[in-house]
């Protein structure tokens, strides 16, 4: 499927980048709106609208606005349905759950959103499988990190404050041995 120029601009900014912690609002209202989008208002919810837009007649976007402002669950499609993304906002902001899709349908990553910026745990997928653990603070790398084998073997652990590697950080080999570790005082390599 061909998605129109003027869709495809629109996709490319709701669907965003799971792991970006972009904090430009995305609106969404009078004179924003595609012209080929369809607005559907819900009864005794006056600032409430359920927003569509179709592609050759195929839906390509779903999902809430508010005031202008993309609001609630919004989902992203590709050929034949195929769902790309689903990422929750409020107000115009990522705030919730966030999910990408690979082209087989699986979860590709996973991510937690607070006004507009990573909060909370981030996983990277490939084919069902973990392959990254990620954690996070508004916006800021804080907690623990992890990587995994593609046999799911936990391949190298840290852990962040306030963005910066700090305390002990470990590498395995693939059958889970611990091979290298050192220790980081806020970003900086302690001398052994």
């Amino acid at each position: 499927m061909i998605i129109k120029m003027k869709n495809a601009i629109w996709l490319l900014a709701l669907m965003g980048v799971a792991c970006s912690n972009q904090t430009e609002s995305i609106e969404y209202g009078p004179g924003r709106t595609p012209a080929d989008a369809e607005l559907f208002s819900y009864p005794n919810i006056p600032d409430l609208q359920r927003a569509i837009v179709r592609t050759d007649g195929d839906i390509i976007l779903e999902g809430d606005v508010t005031n202008g402002y993309l609001h609630g669950s919004h989902i992203a499609f590709g050929d034949e349905g195929r769902i790309l993304s689903l990422t929750t906002y409020r107000y115009g902001k990522k705030h919730g759950l966030a999910l990408t899709f690979d082209n087989l349908g699986y979860v590709e990553t996973k991510a937690s959103y607070f006004d507009d910026q990573l909060d909370g745990e981030m996983m990277v997928y490939k084919r069902r499988k973990r392959v990254e653990r990620k954690t996070y603070s508004n916006g800021v790398l804080h907690g623990l990190q992890q990587k995994y084998y593609p046999d799911g073997t936990k391949m190298e652990e840290s852990n962040y404050l306030n963005g910066q590697i700090d305390g002990v950080a470990r590498w395995y080999d693939q059958q889970g041995n611990l091979t290298i570790e050192y220790e980081y005082d806020n970003g900086k390599l302690i001398e052994q």
